[in-house]
């Protein structure tokens, strides 16, 4: 293993070695060779830009890798090769993986030519952004979505993989008190402008800070969205009435409360179809779970949202 600065890099053929160098890093790791006799040419190398964490991770042998839970954001651009996330969801070549902190065991499969450059960042150093970016505190769970604008995300890729070259060089501006916070606040806003398009979206229509009454029904409809809300019980909630619920809610959300609702379920079912095999889900089973009976009001708003319909984001 080499060490400079920030930064560290493992070169190794013993699989063992490089799960001590992962679970040193990042969070305890379950290595397993998906060959009975894998030839492995491991690297890894590591280097932090300000707080964020910058990697980049190559096996040389096809390998699943499974991690607890993440306390963190974790973003994998490919550079090569193939990375499975989910059964139904490969990720290829300039395209990203985004994980989020607390929301179960990682689970994916690299094939032997796969390379990843990683970005990790903390859900404080999320939310500190967010609060400069929409000018207020920012108390809400962030989620990203990588569908959300593909074309940004794709240019924020191409940020990451600068970012990761420059990291590395002996020389860097990464690596500058001038500007690495500045590469730091670029690298987390543009993933925030690339992938939560929603939040932004709804904090733009803002007049000031949102009320506490807003904050309860914005914080329970994406806690707990499939419960069968109405205005009233939202209201209750609030501890307003029901037209001052809606008052609020067209002014700093831009929305009323029960679009808001559908808003939010729309993107929970977005995440399931991305997530679904479709060879045993179906886009009908999608959108009743998510309170959408009819099919062709559902379609037409995934795709006034995301640019293509429920049936090919399925198939992807």
């Amino acid at each position: 293993m080499e060490s400079s600065g920030s930064s560290a890099v493992l070169r190794t053929s013993d699989l063992a070695e490089a799960k001590a160098f992962l679970d040193a890093r990042f969070r305890s790791s379950v290595l397993v060779p998906a060959d009975r006799h894998p030839s492995f040419a491991v690297r890894v190398r590591a280097a932090a830009v300000g707080d964020l964490g910058i990697n980049e991770v190559s096996f040389g042998a096809a390998l699943r890798v499974r991690f607890p839970e993440l306390d963190c954001f974790q973003v994998n651009v490919v550079r090569a090769g193939r990375l499975q996330v989910r059964p139904s969801l490969p990720v290829l070549p300039g395209a990203a993986a985004i994980y989020q902190p607390y929301a179960g065991e990682v689970d994916d499969r690299w094939s032997a030519d796969c390379e990843v450059i990683g970005v990790r960042i903390e859900p404080a150093l999320m939310r500190r952004q967010l609060a400069v970016m929409l000018d207020e505190p920012y108390a809400t769970k962030p989620r990203l979505d990588a569908g959300a604008v593909p074309g940004l995300l794709a240019s924020w890729s191409r940020l990451v993989r600068w970012v990761h070259a420059d990291a590395f060089g002996e020389q860097s501006l990464t690596g500058h008190p001038l500007h690495r916070d500045r590469i730091q606040e670029l690298v987390v806003s543009g993933l925030i402008v690339a992938t939560d398009r929603r939040t932004l979206d709804r904090q733009r229509t803002r007049g000031g800070p949102p009320p506490r009454a807003v904050r309860r029904v914005v914080d329970l409809v994406e806690a707990h969205p499939d419960r069968p809300f109405t205005l009233a019980a939202l209201a209750a909630v609030a501890g307003v009435g029901t037209r001052s619920l809606q008052d609020a809610f067209k002014r700093h959300v831009g929305l009323t409360p029960m679009a808001f609702v559908r808003d939010v379920r729309l993107a929970r079912a977005h995440d399931d179809l991305r997530s679904s095999d479709w060879t045993r889900v179906t886009v009908a089973a999608v959108a009743h779970r998510w309170g959408f009976v009819h099919l062709g009001r559902f379609a037409q708003l995934h795709r006034a949202r995301y640019g293509t319909s429920p049936s090919e984001i399925l198939r992807r």
